[in-house]
């Protein structure tokens, strides 16, 4: 009788220890922010946990800058980076998605992105010397249609 009853304790142990064992590991109980500024562009940042309201973070260090904030049981998060010129950039995402986002305030090198802008413009506005020019650059002879090429920074000013 002592054989059995250490069998079923040994076979209801390995059970257990096979539950727990595989799967997906738990998302984290709180979130680090990294900030990558080596131009020194970096203003404020703010977190957001579930669908409660935004608090100030803070951030410490030079050019990598980090903060940590707790999700307090939630999963779902925001984070909100603001740089100089007025560049926001704003993240929502779950613990799972996204444990520890990394965003970088300035570059020594900007990102631009190559794009066209289509103009059409009515004949019957147009006047001998007129230019089409997007942000005061790539300014062409106007006709009633241009395509003007360009290079911009990648970003989003609010």
């Amino acid at each position: 009788m002592k054989l059995k009853h250490k069998t079923l304790i040994a076979l209801g142990l390995t059970l257990v220890l096979a539950a727990c064992g595989g799967g997906a590991p738990p998302p984290p109980s709180s979130i680090t922010l990294t900030v990558e500024d080596p131009m020194g562009n970096f203003n404020a940042a703010a977190y957001q946990v579930g669908s409660g309201s935004w608090q100030p973070l803070s951030l410490s260090g030079t050019t990598t800058k980090t903060g940590t904030f707790s999700l307090g049981g939630q999963t779902k998060y925001g984070v909100a980076l603001r740089c100089s010129s007025l560049v926001v950039k704003v993240i929502q995402a779950t613990a799972s998605e996204l444990p520890n986002p990394k965003l970088e305030c300035s570059s020594s090198t900007p990102t631009t992105v190559p794009f066209t802008v289509n103009v059409s413009v009515d004949a019957s506005l147009l006047a001998s010397g007129d230019s089409v020019c997007v942000n005061g650059t790539g300014c062409l002879t106007a006709s009633s249609n241009v395509s003007i090429g360009l290079n911009r920074l990648l970003s989003y000013t609010a």
